[in-house]
């Protein structure tokens, strides 16, 4: 998962300042790995990020960059996995 252009994706869709720590540039690892390393990278739900994603997802929605089956798909895959 290519990570390290996520602060200046924050910025250019939000024009808010990424607020954590710089994130690395590639985060290699499966859906499977991040739940089951537990000495690995550790994810801390926070309500803005969140809010970011639902609206980063209804933009592409609205501009045609993913579709009705994506999003189909993106919700069986976060179900499937954290549900």
């Amino acid at each position: 998962m290519s990570t390290g252009s996520l602060p200046e994706n924050c910025m250019a869709m939000t024009g808010m300042d990424w607020p954590g720590d710089k994130p690395p540039q590639y985060l290699w690892a499966n859906t499977q790995e991040l739940i089951d390393n537990k000495q690995g990278p550790i994810y801390l739900p926070v309500l803005d990020a969140t809010k970011f994603l639902i609206a980063s997802l209804c933009m592409m929605l609205k501009t045609g960059i993913v579709d009705q089956d994506d999003t189909r798909a993106i919700r069986k895959d976060i179900e499937e996995t954290f549900l």
